[in-house]
Parts: structure tokens; sequence; C-alpha cells
């Protein structure tokens, strides 16, 4: 029976998990979870209406991602950003832009509610946040 090399493997509860983040890492995702979750709120005391163009709340969203994961990553020491922030965060930026271009561009608006989408894309990256300790 072949033993085992402990150098290889060792046990598994010594091993470190990867998703495991600092405590100023942690601090910083739930302050971007904050600010996401804030405009929202403040949006609808401020709007509740719906009056402001539809392209600013995705646009918003995406700036906050953004802004948060290029923090995380090229200020501090390369802290992980899940590719789901950035696919959000790309995905509400396009969909904001396109929004304009069709207003000053005659161009065929796309018929989905971009609030609800923004709504949709926040609660979806908090709960992954939440569910996997990753953001």
């Amino acid at each position: 029976m072949a033993r085992r090399n402990s150098s290889r493997g060792g046990s598994s509860g010594s091993r470190r998990r990867s998703n495991n983040k600092s405590k100023e890492e942690a601090r910083i995702e739930r302050l971007t979870w904050m600010a996401m979750a804030g405009f929202l709120i403040l949006l609808s005391f401020i709007d509740p209406e719906n009056n402001l163009p539809d392209y600013i709340v995705p646009l918003v969203i995406a700036g906050i991602l953004l802004a948060s994961g290029s923090y995380q990553v090229f200020e501090q020491r390369n802290w992980k950003v899940s590719p789901f922030t950035w696919g959000i965060a790309f995905i509400l930026g396009f969909f904001g832009v396109y929004r304009v271009l069709t207003i000053y561009n005659d161009w065929v608006p796309l018929p989905i509610d971009l609030r609800l989408i923004t709504l949709v894309g926040v609660i979806f990256l908090i709960l992954l946040g939440v569910l996997t300790n990753e953001m």
C-alpha cells in the first residue's frame, strides 16, 4: 500500500480557502453593496414617479461597480474581484450607453426596463457575495 506524501497534500484543514478575505477587503465590498443599495433607495425617495431618464440608473450602478473593482485590483494588493462583478458592470454600462445613443441617434430602443434590469443585477451580486463570500 502506498503512503501519502505529507508535503503534497497534507490535511485539508490546514489549507487556506481561496475565498477568505481580509477585514479591509470585506469592508470595501460591503461599502460597494451599501452604495448600490443606497443609490437605489435614494432614487426611490427622490424620483418616485420615474421622471429621470432610464439610462442614469444603470450608468451610476456600473460606475460604482467599476470604481470599486478598479480600486480593489489596482490600488490594493491585487485583491480578487469576481468576474460576475465585471460582467454585470459592463452589461449595465452597455445598456446605459446604448439607451443614450438611441436618444441622440434615432436608433430603435431596446424594449427593456433598465431600472428593473439594474435592480435584478444588484440583487444578484449581493446574494452571490453573501452566499459565496465573494464579489
